[in-house]
């Protein structure tokens, strides 16, 4: 067990101690600095000491934040007060600290192994409030990757066929919800409707319109074949969907 791990046994404790208190009795008050803490007592009630299953810490502008994934299902992050500032249930174990949006401050990266790509949840970390927040519908965009030092992101995503079917979606982040801007497709298995082809769309307010149409065999030119190609086409056309 890490230290942290350790040292999230005190925490819990005060936590469920505090909560015995008359003036902690209601389900969610507010701290000095504003930042909601939760006091669900249900909650607190199934987090007990021994049943931590995977903890670990991170230190953002000057404060220690503690992350803590029990045995029954529930995640939450607590800072080095033991306030409890965020908690909820259908997370993973799997998860880790990691600047994902390069602002120098950690977020924490949630991964649910699947294949081609994992399947994430993302809790952002806010500076206004200094603790985190989930990203809407982050699961929908896997295996998400930064567009060097844009703000923008691509993602792919199998749509069956052995992975001969897939598309690849342009987004960016902001309020903490996603908004796609692009989408590529790739059509080589038993497709109906489309012929086989890569199939190149900007969104906008929701529309898809189709700009681009390239023969399947375009990613022959590829040394990493379509992994390549996404990852070249973002790049260096990107700013044609903002």
């Amino acid at each position: 067990m890490t230290y942290w791990a350790a040292l999230s046994f005190v925490l819990l404790s005060a936590c469920n101690d505090s909560s015995n208190k008359k003036d902690k009795e209601r389900n969610e008050v507010t701290s000095n600095n504003n930042i909601p803490i939760h006091r669900t007592a249900t909650l607190q009630n199934e987090i007990k000491k021994d049943s931590i299953e995977y903890a670990d810490s991170t230190e953002i502008l000057g404060k220690t934040y503690i992350a803590i994934y029990t045995q029954n299902d529930t995640f939450c992050i607590l800072n080095e007060k033991s306030d409890t500032l965020f908690i909820q249930k259908g997370y993973t174990p799997n998860f880790e600290f990691v600047d994902f949006n390069k602002d120098g401050l950690n977020d924490i990266r949630f991964y649910y192994m699947t294949m081609p790509t994992s399947v994430e949840d993302l809790l952002l970390f806010d500076k206004t409030t200094m603790t985190f927040k989930e990203v809407e519908n982050f699961r929908d965009y896997p295996g998400a990757v930064k567009l060097g030092k844009t703000k923008y992101y691509y993602a792919y995503q199998s749509d069956g066929c052995d992975d001969m079917n897939w598309h690849s979606d342009l987004f960016y982040i902001g309020d903490f919800k996603i908004y796609k801007i692009g989408t590529i497709s790739g059509r080589e298995c038993f497709n109906r409707d489309e012929k086989d082809g890569i199939y190149i769309r900007k969104i906008s307010n929701t529309k898809e319109i189709l700009t681009t149409t390239l023969p399947i065999q375009t990613l022959r030119n590829y040394k990493k074949h379509k992994w390549g190609f996404i990852k070249d086409y973002w790049l260096k056309n990107y700013n044609k969907f903002i």
